[in-house]
């Protein structure tokens, strides 16, 4: 992850070039980035997603605490090139409208923070958390099948193996 280059579109805008796994492990490098552009008074913060080939929910999440310290500060932040599976988790976790300009090529949007959703208002994120963990459920359940079932069919060959050991050290060669 490139962390600060000037914006060749924007001297104010500071852009930030993530690529490969954007996840927990390297979330707080982009975190530390904005902080830094925020504290040197770059007003613009643009994330480059382009090359990013995976994202989990702690990046989402570091997303938008960057964007609340941008618009805290009086900036902005937006995420620039997203499509495939960068898009697709935008989406799932409704935050695109948030994190993207609806045109690329338009000027860079200055966005407030969402109110925070009291505790009884629904959670557009809840049912699809909800059937990811169902998934997971079924899923663990068929890894302890086929395991279960690897087990026994390494016994039986090595039972196997272990007769034909015998059978071949009988003198009398039958088995």
């Amino acid at each position: 992850m490139r962390l600060l280059a000037p914006d060749p579109a924007d001297p104010r805008a500071v852009r930030v070039l993530a690529g490969g796994a954007f996840d927990r492990s390297s979330c707080h490098q982009l975190t530390t980035a904005v902080r830094d552009a925020l504290a040197v008074g770059s007003d613009c913060i643009v994330v480059d997603v382009e090359h990013v080939t995976s994202i989990d929910a702690s990046t989402i999440r570091a997303l938008l605490t960057c964007r609340d310290l941008a618009v805290a500060a009086g900036g902005s932040l937006r995420v620039v090139k997203d499509s495939g599976i960068v898009a697709r988790v935008l989406d799932i976790c409704d935050v695109r409208r948030l994190l993207c300009p609806p045109d690329p090529s338009g000027p860079v949007p200055v966005v407030r923070p969402a109110p925070k959703p009291s505790p009884s208002s629904g959670d557009s994120a809840r049912p699809f958390v909800a059937e990811v963990n169902r998934s997971s459920a079924v899923l663990r359940g068929h890894a302890a099948d086929l395991v279960v079932a690897s087990r026994e069919i390494m016994n039986r060959i090595a039972a196997d193996r272990a007769a034909r050991s015998v059978r071949s050290m009988r003198p009398d060669g039958e088995g």
